[in-house]
């Protein structure tokens, strides 16, 4: 075995619930981290990622390479499968519509349930704790099966990666971007699942108040 590999061979994954800040002190790092640990035979090794999106897929990868679980089965050990669709930090417009309302762009942790609901929070959360706590949110709109609702990603802007969720009457807007153009891509085609009820997205629980923030 070469310098810098590892054999995965029999390791287990821990997620940590905690995001850990700026481990490496730079300007062009987030503050914010997702972190999990890997236990080797004969050593352990800790990692961070940059969103929970990464580190689910890290972590999947990790399971399949040492054994631990299979192409197409779902696994209860991978922390928030069952219940968050994706997550991550977005940039969010605020919502305000009077004059004394905000209406610059704040980074948020979005995070889009199996229940259609899109919900947005100051700070990192751990995608095993959102279930049950969605009241805890900033804002929160619900998408599941609401043909009313559309999304728009064609129209005038300065910012790149930039997309809008409207309601039926354009009154409820909800503007975002993504920091790549891949990134914008998944989480549209998740966004656009959850509104058609399809994919994923099995129920839609209860109606959620769209607050805007």
């Amino acid at each position: 075995m070469h310098k810098g590999e590892l054999n995965l061979h029999g390791a287990t994954v821990t997620i940590d619930d905690a995001t850990i800040s700026s481990p490496v002190k730079s300007p062009a790092k987030k503050a914010d981290k997702f972190t999990f640990t890997m236990q080797l035979p004969d050593q352990r090794r800790e990692f961070y990622v940059e969103s929970w999106t990464d580190r689910k897929k890290w972590v999947e990868s990790i399971e399949r390479a040492s054994g631990g679980g299979e192409d197409g089965q779902e696994e209860e050990g991978v922390a928030g499968k069952k219940f968050v669709v994706k997550g991550g930090w977005l940039m969010k417009k605020g919502g305000g519509t009077s004059t004394m309302s905000r209406r610059n762009w704040k980074r948020r942790y979005c995070v889009l349930t199996r229940k259609g609901e899109l919900l947005w929070f100051d700070t990192a959360v751990s995608e095993g704790i959102v279930e049950g706590r969605e009241n805890e949110a900033n804002g929160r709109v619900m998408l599941f099966a609401d043909r009313d609702i559309k999304v728009v990603t064609d129209y005038p802007s300065k910012y790149n990666h930039m997309w809008k969720i409207e309601g039926a009457d354009e009154k409820r807007v909800f503007e975002f971007r993504a920091e790549e153009h891949e990134e914008k891509g998944l989480w549209i085609g998740a966004i656009k699942r959850a509104i058609e009820g399809t994919g994923e997205f099995s129920g839609g629980g209860e109606d959620a108040d769209a607050n805007m923030v």
